[in-house]
């Protein structure tokens, strides 16, 4: 078990309700399993699975960066640049926002949220 995996699972437990920075919208921890988390996402709690793998992945992405933008686009191609450029190697699905703030939950990550400029994400 990784450094994420342990940090999600033991920070944050499944059914756990946290909410978007910019729209403090509601998603759900669904569940987690041997590959990775389970998240409902938006008002049609549509599930999203992320790999630990990914999860973990995040940690490298990070690594010696500083703050950088969350990003996020509806697009399959993640923005250069962002926490979004990582995870759209993941998945084609737009989690980068969610994803920030379960790994802020999890003791992973810290957010940046600042009025009028976009969030940031750095490893803690």
């Amino acid at each position: 078990m990784g450094r994420v995996e342990q940090a999600v699972r033991a920070n944050v437990a499944a059914g756990t309700v946290l909410h978007t920075t910019a729209r403090h919208k509601p998603f759900t921890v669904e569940r987690y399993d041997d590959d990775g988390v389970v998240l409902l996402l938006g008002e049609g709690r549509h599930p999203v699975r992320v790999t630990w793998v990914c999860l973990e992945g995040v940690v490298g992405f990070l690594a010696d960066q500083g703050f950088i933008e969350i990003g996020g686009q509806h697009i399959s191609e993640g923005q250069p640049g962002t926490l979004d450029e990582h995870m759209k190697t993941c998945t084609k699905t737009n989690t980068a926002r969610w994803v920030a703030v379960l790994l802020e939950a999890a003791g992973v990550v810290s957010l940046s949220v600042v009025p009028d400029r976009p969030v940031q994400v750095a490893l803690i």
